[in-house]
């Protein structure tokens, strides 16, 4: 029986066709410039752009993945009133102990912080294969670059092989049904002990493969080489733009927030509303421009 190979390369967009660079810069933006600030707007808007693009990306099984994270966003708002009793207004007493109104708001907004960053970085893993992240880093940085590229395999190829090698366990025994909580105990451990042997002996190949192939020696260039193109700027300049504008607006003090032990959020003052404009920019800009792709290449084929 032929097994097909999965197709790993990068997602038919616009955006992923775009300079390294560039895409790493913005994807890392998105996800990381609201940590700064912990400001319900950014948060909220970081967080749609990165579901809706998740949703353009990766179709039905992001939407599965969605469902996960907010269900993990609804645990972590139900416990953490419960475990942060900091807060002034205090609403009702469990257990003696105080759930204030300003701990239930953090946790909606950590829940928040949760899912942009989950959603982002899927866009992350979609978008960013590991030829492109080992162009990036692996020139400069080739142990840091072999090790994301590494880590990036771990998952779903440790998955497989220990799907296999439990298969195979059972084939051997020629076992069909369900086995007691006891022997899935030692099947279990027995399939991590071969699962644990093969990780060191291919760790082993791998490094002998790359040493071999003059991997890391001075000189050594990468054998993928991407150019950049008129986008990438026009894409860069707004990246620029937006980030200059956050950075001033935050010098002005137009984005304080404080939520302990009072809940303060900044007014809505102009350098608010120039904060607001310029990170919806920044997020929203990948998602306007497949979309803006997809019109163009349609367009194409009706005129043919």
């Amino acid at each position: 029986m032929k097994h097909r190979q999965k197709n790993v390369s990068a997602p038919r967009s616009g955006f992923a066709q775009l300079h390294p660079v560039v895409q790493c810069f913005y994807l890392l933006a998105a996800a990381c410039v609201p940590m700064f600030f912990m400001h319900p707007f950014f948060l909220l808007s970081a967080m749609l752009a990165g579901l809706f693009y998740s949703f353009l990306l990766g179709g039905k099984k992001a939407a599965k993945k969605a469902g996960g994270f907010f269900l993990l966003a609804c645990i972590l708002i139900l416990v953490n009133p419960f475990l942060n009793h900091a807060g002034n207004t205090i609403l009702v007493y469990v257990n003696d102990l105080p759930v204030t109104r300003e701990s239930i708001f953090y946790g909606v907004i950590f829940a928040l912080l949760l899912l942009e960053v989950l959603f982002w970085f899927s866009c992350w893993n979609r978008i960013i294969t590991s030829r492109k992240l080992a162009y990036l880093l692996g020139t400069r940085f080739p142990s840091l670059s072999l090790l994301f590229t590494m880590v990036l395999r771990l998952i779903p190829r440790y998955g497989k092989t220990a799907d296999e090698i439990l298969k195979g366990r059972r084939g051997l025994r020629n076992f069909e049904g369900k086995l007691s909580f006891g022997k899935r105990i030692r099947e279990s451990s027995s399939v991590f002990s071969a699962l644990t042997t093969w990780a060191l002996e291919n760790g082993v190949d791998t490094a002998d493969s790359m040493r071999a192939r003059g991997y890391g020696l001075p000189g050594r260039v990468c054998t993928v080489s991407y150019s950049g193109k008129k986008e990438d700027v026009v894409l860069a300049a707004i990246w620029g733009l937006s980030m200059l504008g956050m950075v001033i607006s935050l010098w002005a003090g137009g984005l304080k927030v404080s939520y302990f032990p009072i809940t303060r959020l900044p007014a809505w003052d102009g350098w608010m509303l120039w904060a607001q404009l310029f990170f919806s920019v920044l997020c929203w800009m990948p998602l306007i421009f497949d979309v803006w792709e997809e019109l163009r290449w349609m367009r194409l084929r009706w005129k043919i």
